[in-house]
């Protein structure tokens, strides 16, 4: 069972002696780029192609 202390941040921090707040300002930044960069590399089919997509 996962608890509230059983979470990415905390053993990444953990593991590499990070303190849990770098962790998580690393994330959200990198979150925060992914989410950016979406609309370059997720397309949703249109026309006829989406009649075929599942």
């Amino acid at each position: 069972m996962q608890t509230v202390e059983d979470t990415f941040c905390v053993d990444e921090g953990d593991s590499t002696g990070l303190s849990q707040a770098t962790v998580s300002i690393v994330c959200a930044q990198g979150s925060d780029i992914l989410t950016a960069k979406v609309s370059e590399f997720v397309k949703c089919p249109a026309g006829a192609d989406a009649a075929l997509a599942k």
